[in-house]
């Protein structure tokens, strides 16, 4: 069974637990329409404030200045023309902008700079308290500083530390 908050999960619907999660997986896409729209999906209490800030944590602001009109540069569909990294960049600003209560994210520095791939980990340490977070990585250094690590091997649950950082 599945709990949130000590309810179970099917209590939910399916829209409410949408609204309350921020999430990155692989197979995400970006659509065609702005970056704005890409990274807010209709989220219109977003200020740019918050967006460059997000932008610079994750490394996707040199992009958005390269832009003619930033923000509102228009993206074609699924990315095309554009770098892997980038449509990383803004897949993860899609799953963070909004600081939902439960993010799930898989490998969300993956391939990404280093200097930005250590922002966001401080970030989700530091920034993100509000939050749990699900991460799904092979970054044995990052999960030490987690204070719960689950372990799998091929599906099945191998171990689970508790960690002593105090950290969701």
């Amino acid at each position: 069974n599945i709990f949130i908050n000590d309810t179970p999960i099917a209590n939910y619907e399916l829209f409410s637990l949408r609204n309350a999660m921020g999430i990155l997986t692989g197979g995400q896409d970006i659509f065609e329409g702005t970056i704005r729209n890409n990274i807010c999906l209709g989220g219109n209490n977003i200020t740019d404030e918050q967006l460059y800030a997000l932008a610079q944590v994750v490394g996707l602001k040199p992009f958005v200045e390269e832009c003619p009109r930033g923000f509102e540069h228009v993206l074609k569909p699924s990315g095309q023309h554009l770098p892997g990294r980038t449509i990383k960049k803004i897949l993860l600003m899609r799953a963070l902008i909004h600081k939902s209560p439960l993010l799930l994210l898989e490998e969300p520095w993956l391939g990404l700079e280093p200097e930005y791939e250590n922002n966001i980990k401080e970030y989700l340490l530091q920034k993100m308290n509000h939050a749990t977070i699900i991460i799904v990585t092979n970054d044995i250094a990052f999960a030490k500083q987690c204070n719960k690590t689950v372990t799998l091997n091929a599906g099945t649950v191998t171990n689970i530390t508790e960690g002593s950082n105090g950290r969701n």
